[in-house]
Parts: structure tokens; C-alpha cells; sequence
């Protein structure tokens, strides 16, 4: 009898041990494909040097055309103003642990998620960041999109997860599906050297808009704009 539970706990070890390493090495292999698709972009040493960033996406939808401008100071100051379809504006500040929200109703404080989310969009291209801010990588099956053959890569958060289409011989971002939305790249070209998405599909269950935006680097910016009163 204890040799049948010796062999049995011995299995189930070998077993675990199996699916460990297989789990490292797949991570392993994921974190290479990764860096190599972040490579691609362009020279991470130029990339590092960026401190302040302006985006600027035109969008259209079925309600008419929107404006989002967003001003960045890294590595956690940042402005998003909203020019909606209906005429509207809104402002939303992001100063350090900090943000609120500007509108017609007045100055809101802004909730705890869009202090997350805006943490992250403040790091200009989070992308470059996901390993140290601890994010955990998996490389599912692959996949054809559009004829092409891509990986798959599902990124880890701690409140959400995202899984990235890049294109097997190119290195090239095809899609992104997020958890209310799906993001496909219609065109990408470089700003100040680096590869960047700039014509996109956005689709969710209320919304399908085409997003096209324009980035500055290393820009003056006043610092007086991050001002939260």
C-alpha cells in the first residue's frame, strides 16, 4: 500500500514538475517573441529618452466626428481633453495619485480605474513597461488573420487582460482584443523613428469607430496644465 501511494505522489510530482516547466518555458518563449515584436518598433534606447508626448485622434462614428487630445509628462502626469461627437467637451487631469474629471456638470473626482488606466497611458507607450510593472505573459495557439499567420499573446493584469495578434514574418500588430473591446490596425507608420499604430477599428457591442492619430514626442509642455485645484 505505501508503495502504490509513493508511486502515486511521485506521479503527481513529475506531473506538476511537467506542467511547471512547460508553463515557464512557454513564458519564456512569450517574453522573446514579445521583445522581439517591441524591437521592431524601433531603438529602445531612443525610446527610453521620451518625457512628453501630445496624441492626437480624430474619430468618426455614427453620431458625427470627435477629437481626443492627450498631453503627457512621464511617468504620471496627464491630460486627456474629449471633443465629442455632440459638441461637448470634457477635460480629465491626471496629476500623480490624482485626477479628476472637467465638464458641463462641473469638477468630479475621477475613480480608482481611471487612475489605473491613466498610470499606464502616462508611460507614453506602456508596451515597454509590461515586464517591470509585473504583468504576466502566454503564448496561445497560433491563429490566421487575413491570411496571415500571427501569435498570439495574452497579457496579464491584475485587473484585466488583453491578448495581442502579431504577424509571425513581420512582427506586426494586427489586432488586440480587450475585455468590452477589439482594436484592429489598419495602418502603421513611425513618428520621431518609432513603428506606432496611427489608423485603427474600434468595435465594441455600442460603438464602431475609426480612430486616427497623430504622435508627438519630446514636446514642450507646460507644467501648469497637470494642475488639479
Amino acid at each position: 500500500m505505501r508503495k502504490l501511494q509513493f508511486l502515486l505522489v511521485a506521479t503527481l510530482l513529475l506531473i506538476s514538475c511537467s506542467i511547471d516547466f512547460s508553463k515557464k518555458n512557454n513564458s519564456q518563449e512569450c517574453i522573446k517573441i514579445w521583445n522581439n515584436y517591441l524591437n521592431s518598433w524601433g531603438n529602445s534606447e531612443d525610446i527610453a529618452k521620451i518625457e512628453s508626448a501630445i496624441m492626437t485622434t480624430r474619430y468618426s462614428t455614427n453620431e458625427g466626428v470627435g477629437e481626443d487630445k492627450v498631453i503627457i509628462k512621464y511617468p504620471d502626469r496627464l491630460v486627456h481633453e474629449m471633443t465629442l461627437p455632440n459638441g461637448c467637451h470634457v477635460k480629465h487631469i491626471l496629476n500623480r495619485n490624482k485626477a479628476i474629471s472637467i465638464s458641463f456638470e462641473g469638477v468630479k473626482p475621477l475613480d480608482s480605474q481611471f487612475i489605473i488606466d491613466y498610470k499606464e497611458a502616462a508611460l507614453i507607450i506602456p508596451e515597454f513597461h509590461f515586464q517591470k510593472l509585473g504583468y504576466k505573459f502566454n503564448l496561445l495557439d497560433d491563429e490566421i488573420i487575413k491570411n496571415r499567420l500571427c501569435y498570439r499573446i495574452k497579457i496579464e493584469k491584475p485587473q484585466s487582460s488583453s491578448v495581442y495578434y502579431i504577424v509571425k514574418d513581420s512582427l506586426k500588430l494586427v489586432k488586440a482584443v480587450y475585455k468590452d473591446y477589439v482594436i484592429e490596425v489598419i495602418e502603421s507608420k513611425r513618428f520621431s523613428g518609432i513603428l506606432l499604430a496611427c489608423k485603427v477599428k474600434y468595435m465594441s457591442s455600442r460603438d464602431t469607430m475609426l480612430l486616427d492619430t497623430d504622435f508627438q514626442f519630446n514636446v514642450d509642455v507646460n507644467d501648469s496644465v497637470f494642475n488639479i485645484k
